[in-house]
């Protein structure tokens, strides 16, 4: 591919190259060249990265071709390849991470200098690939690896009116033998133009307000939240990941720069709601969230029918309420529950009052059973074809606790089969079950009718449609993490003819987790007060 063997110049390979060089080399080798032995380096990963694109492409042909079907894959993982040069090589490249910073409100992704050469890679509007992702600025930070092919794209896309932003300086290295001084002057010609801007290491958010381009959420929260913003095509239906980042619950609000309608999709059901509280702007609508720790939503904003015009929308709600619907013929529906002084709330700045004080009061469930199904080992423990044994054991409790904590349970892994009855007086009012943070995983039902999937992070659903005038019966049936019933084990367990590494990341098992339901489970009554539209 560049004409030369590349086995006189392997040793410079012995780090982070995927070659597996042992101990007793060097841990970096050198040329006498001015660029250190890089240029062979950068060479050598260029058609690494060729070999596994060509590679990647068959197996999407063949995907497609004899299944039917798209083809995934983390690209490049663990191997000394561009992977971000390989991401358009697959159906649905995969990742382990978003890569959150602390330019929170922005949305951003990595780009390599061979993405320059995609037939989308172009600027108009002062936007990179208009067509989609549409980037607004470019960052070339000071730890980049320059390529001369990528530099001159650089010049290119900022004579064009592209916003770069040079962040700790001109980088000081390039994927080539030479040219990296021609290739800083001539990212030092561009800071002269209006659109290139230079500036020292630190948070990036604030520069690139400064220049002029806003974020496209603005979070005013208790905590930290994170935010993704991504559009689908050319008509600015988007989609926004919203995630809590912090410990403890959190209150707070989003400025969307959207005005289509706002939809929240449930990633755990697959269900899409209408968004009924919410702020209207000129160009941005805002809506206030609370979020339990770790929770996230996403909110999409999508465009109405030729039909459908904008509901009824409640610009300022009450902290307790519970929900909102619609009904058929568009009128909205209110879920409110108890409060001694009634809910207050303006639907399109009009205001109402909701009496609520002929609601019960929300109530916590006690007098759990537990059936605990315990896994343990097989009876020869040496036997790898074997089944774990499980034993079944009755456990009253008068309030939940993790398993750890009720006797019997210590060093115990496996699944619980919780249940529980409580009285209904009447079908009049409807009422939501909350289980607020679930460990692991969890299924209800309610008179033997299942729940839809919660949010393990705040479990909550509305249960009306179950409910039944006198006693009703709940079941939860939770799974376990396996690392208490392993504990007991450890000196025995045994991978390869060797004993399991535990290492820094497993001093957990020094302790042992939570597991099971682990806080009270409430009912929470409501009635349903209709809004005419």
């Amino acid at each position: 591919m560049h004409g030369y063997d590349i086995g006189k110049y392997a040793m410079l390979l012995a780090h982070d190259n995927g070659l597996g060089f042992g101990s007793l080399y060097p841990d970096r080798v050198y040329t006498d060249a001015s660029d250190r032995g890089q240029g062979y380096v950068s060479d050598y990963r260029a058609t690494m990265s060729s070999l596994l694109a060509l590679y990647y492409g068959h197996l999407v042909n063949w995907s497609k071709r004899y299944l039917g079907l798209e083809f995934s894959a983390q690209v490049g993982y663990g191997l000394p390849v561009d992977m971000l040069e390989l991401v358009p090589a697959v159906s649905v490249p995969e990742d382990e991470s978003l890569g959150f910073d602390t330019s929170i409100g922005y949305g951003y992704e990595y780009l390599s200098p061979s993405n320059f050469q995609l037939p989308q890679a172009i600027v108009e509007n002062r936007l990179l690939a208009p067509s989609g992702p549409g980037y607004k600025v470019l960052v070339l930070r000071s730890t980049e690896l320059l390529t001369t092919n990528g530099v001159d794209k650089l010049a290119q896309y900022a004579k064009q009116g592209l916003s770069i932003i040079i962040s700790g300086g001109i980088p000081n290295q390039i994927a080539s033998a030479y040219g990296l001084s021609e290739a800083r002057k001539k990212i030092m010609s561009l800071v002269s133009l209006p659109n290139v801007h230079i500036v020292g290491n630190g948070p990036l958010a604030p520069v690139i307000s400064s220049i002029g381009i806003q974020p496209l959420t603005k979070v005013t929260a208790e905590q930290r939240w994170y935010t993704y913003w991504r559009e689908l095509n050319k008509d600015g239906e988007a989609y926004v990941f919203v995630y809590n980042d912090e410990n403890s619950t959190s209150t707070g609000k989003i400025k969307f720069a959207s005005t289509k309608l706002p939809h929240f999709l449930d990633a755990w059901t697959g269900e899409q709601t209408l968004v009924v509280e919410y702020q209207l702007e000129k160009d941005y609508t805002t809506i206030a969230l609370t979020l339990a720790p770790h929770q996230s939503v996403i909110v999409a904003f999508l465009s109405p029918s030729r039909q459908q015009k904008r509901p009824l929308y409640v610009t300022s709600g009450p902290t307790p309420a519970l929900g909102y619907t619609y009904s058929k013929s568009g009128d909205l529906i209110v879920k409110a529950p108890f409060s001694d002084s009634g809910l207050t709330l303006s639907v399109q700045d009009k205001e109402m009052l909701i009496s609520t004080k002929d609601v019960a009061k929300a109530f916590n469930l006690h007098d759990w059973t537990l059936v605990a199904e315990k896994w343990g080992p097989p009876a020869d423990f040496n036997d790898a074809s074997a089944s774990s044994s499980k034993v079944n054991t009755t456990y009253k409790l008068p309030s939940l606790l993790s398993w750890p904590l009720i006797p019997g349970l210590q060093n115990t892994s496996g699944v619980g089969y919780y249940s529980n009855t409580f009285s209904w007086s009447t079908t009049s009012l409807g009422a939501f079950i909350d289980f607020g943070r679930v460990v692991h995983s969890l299924r209800v039902t309610i008179n033997g009718h299942q729940l839809p999937p919660l949010d393990v992070t705040h479990a909550r659903a509305d249960i009306s449609p179950y409910l039944v005038k006198g006693a009703n019966e709940i079941t939860a049936v939770i799974s376990t993490t396996m690392i208490n019933g392993l504990r007991p084990y450890l000196n025995r367990i045994q991978t390869s003819g060797g004993g399991p590494r535990l290492g820094s990341r497993l001093s957990f098992l020094n302790v042992e987790v939570e597991a099971g339901l682990v806080g009270e489970v409430v009912v929470i009554p409501y009635k349903r007060e209709t809004v005419r539209a």
